[in-house]
C-alpha cells in the first residue's frame, strides 16, 4: 500500500499526464494522447477506492480515451469508453463533464450511421443541459438570497450601532451634566 505522501506525488503526476493527453488531443496527436491516458487509467485501476477521486479520474480517462479513439477512427472503442465515462460522470454528479461525453457520443453515432442512438443521446444531452442550467439558476438564486440576508443583517447591525451611539451620547450628556454638577458643587463650597 502506498503512503499518503507517495500517493499524493503519483496523483499529481497522473494529473499532469491527463493535461498532456489533452494537449495531444488538441494538437491531433491521438496515439500519444491514448498512450498517456492509458497510463493514468492503469494507475486509477490499481489504487481504485469506491467513491474516491480515483473513480473520477477513471471516468475522465475513459472520456479522454474515447475522444482519442474518435481521432484514430476506432469508433467501437470510442463508443465503449465514452458510454462508460458518461455513466461514471453522472453517477458522481459531474453533469458538465457528462455533457462533454454525451456530445462526443453523438459525434460517434453520427459518424457510424447510428442515427437513432445519436437522437437518443441528443435528447439526453438536452436534458443534461437543462439540468445544468437549473443547477446554475438554483446556485444564482441561493447566491442572491445569501446576499439579501447579508444586506438585511448589515442593516440590523447599522440600526443597533445607531442605537448604541444614541445611548452613548445620552450617557455622555448625562455624565457631562453630572460631572458639571459635581464640579459646580465643589467650586461653590470653596
Amino acid at each position: 500500500m502506498l503512503q499518503n505522501r507517495e500517493l499524493g506525488f503519483l496523483q499529481r503526476e497522473m494529473e499532469s499526464r491527463l493535461g498532456l493527453a489533452k494537449v495531444y488531443l488538441l494538437t491531433g496527436r491521438f496515439t500519444q494522447a491514448l498512450e498517456a491516458v492509458e497510463i493514468v487509467y492503469k494507475f486509477s485501476n490499481e489504487v481504485e477506492e469506491e467513491g474516491s477521486r480515483h473513480q473520477g479520474s477513471k471516468a475522465r480517462c475513459e472520456v479522454l480515451m474515447g475522444k482519442a479513439a474518435i481521432g484514430l477512427g476506432n469508433f467501437k472503442l470510442a463508443e465503449e469508453k465514452l458510454e462508460a465515462g458518461l455513466c461514471c460522470m453522472l453517477s458522481f454528479g459531474n453533469v458538465s463533464r457528462g455533457v462533454q461525453a454525451a456530445e462526443s457520443l453523438i459525434d460517434v453515432y453520427n459518424k457510424t450511421g447510428k442515427y437513432p442512438k445519436a437522437m437518443d443521446r441528443l435528447n439526453f444531452l438536452l436534458a443534461l443541459k437543462d439540468t445544468l442550467a437549473l443547477k446554475d439558476a438554483e446556485r444564482i438564486k441561493m447566491s442572491l438570497e445569501d446576499r439579501q440576508n447579508i444586506l438585511m443583517q448589515n442593516s440590523k447591525i447599522n440600526l443597533l450601532m445607531a442605537e448604541q451611539e444614541k445611548i452613548n451620547k445620552d450617557f455622555s450628556d448625562c455624565f457631562g451634566y453630572f460631572t458639571f454638577s459635581i464640579v459646580y458643587y465643589m467650586v461653590s463650597k470653596v
